[in-house]
């Protein structure tokens, strides 16, 4: 069995230990007309609703995609301490990124929750933006991050122009894989080697920054 990268210390800020890889607008007035009688009308601008913002761009960091196949295993992190660790390792190469979320809560966006799964010397990283199903997943075994449950925060709806987070997972080699590449996620499903778990949730593309 192979034991996990694990930094300096071997101790989160918590005092736990630390988990694989690490302890962790422009805004517009919509118009709209309202009838106040029968012969005259009146327009009226109103503020828009924080569902109604986005956010600028600028306030988004990459997701990094990071591939263990020691571990067969995907990880994913915003944190540039933890992929600088994991890339230390010879065995791990870093992929495409998918795109870039928001390392603050911002208006209309929900936590990206992270867990994982060691079983006989592999490890399975686990992200969702469901809080209920985070949950589910760890009354299940999945570990939680002990400094940081959540890897930042994306979109829970398709808006302000962003693309879809796909989830596949590969029952053989338990992986959990997600993508915003289209193309990789029909050719991955195609292969029978992954099958379909829907969207987690909408991410900017690298072209909006």
């Amino acid at each position: 069995m192979q034991t996990p990268p694990y930094p300096a210390g071997g101790k989160c800020s918590s005092g736990s230990r630390c988990p694989p890889y690490g302890c962790p607008t422009e805004s517009c007035y919509g118009a709209r007309t309202v009838t106040v009688t029968a012969t005259s009308t009146v327009t009226v601008h109103s503020r828009p609703t924080s569902s109604s913002v986005c956010a600028s761009p600028s306030e988004t960091v990459t997701l990094r995609r990071i591939w263990n196949p020691v571990w067969q295993d995907h990880f994913y992190t915003t944190d540039s301490r933890e992929a600088a660790y994991s890339g230390s390792h010879s065995e791990i190469t870093e992929e495409a990124s998918p795109g870039s979320i928001f390392l603050t809560q911002v208006a209309g966006t929900v936590p990206l929750w992270r867990c994982y799964w060691s079983t006989d010397g592999k490890y399975d990283h686990f992200y969702t933006a469901d809080k209920t199903e985070f949950q589910s997943a760890q009354l299940r075994g999945c570990t939680e991050y002990p400094d940081r449950a959540s890897v930042g925060y994306l979109y829970p709806t398709g808006r302000c122009g962003t693309i879809a987070l796909y989830r596949l997972f590969n029952h053989q080699q338990k992986d959990h894989l997600y993508t915003s590449d289209l193309a990789e996620r029909n050719d991955l499903l195609g292969s029978g080697t992954y099958e379909d778990e829907g969207v987690t949730g909408y991410i900017l593309p690298h072209t909006t920054i």
